[in-house]
């Protein structure tokens, strides 16, 4: 499926009162979701281990 035709159905299923901001936030949570899966099919990806370890240290500051 194409970008557009993504946009299109993601636009279409939501309510009539959605207003652009609404709109503009399912397709940001569509392209970060994207964004991700491609991450990590290229294998830019961490362990549990490291994330524990990294969350450690930006809570602790």
């Amino acid at each position: 499926m194409s970008d557009k035709q993504t946009v299109l159905e993601v636009v279409s299923r939501l309510p009539e009162t959605a207003t652009l901001a609404d709109i503009n936030e399912e397709l940001a949570t569509l392209a970060a979701i994207r964004d991700g899966i491609t991450a990590a099919d290229e294998g830019r990806v961490k362990s549990h281990e490291e994330v524990k370890r990294l969350l450690g240290q930006w809570t602790s500051k």
